[in-house]
């Protein structure tokens, strides 16, 4: 499996997880919704920095 693929799906499952703990109405916690949607951005930034090197690495 490629970095950026399994980049993607590790962003996915932390997506749901997010989207869980946001729908829950009777779980409040602030401080595990800002926690969890870090690590998404984290994801996020790290799969967009990847695609950028493999397409530099391809035109090279």
């Amino acid at each position: 499996m490629s970095k950026l693929n399994a980049l993607s799906q590790e962003i996915v499952i932390r997506q749901m997880e997010l989207n869980k703990l946001i729908g829950n109405n009777q779980n409040r916690n602030t401080a595990k919704v800002l926690e969890k949607s870090q690590e998404l951005d984290k994801l996020i930034v790290a799969y967009y920095e990847q695609k950028q090197r493999e397409a530099c690495s391809n035109n090279t």
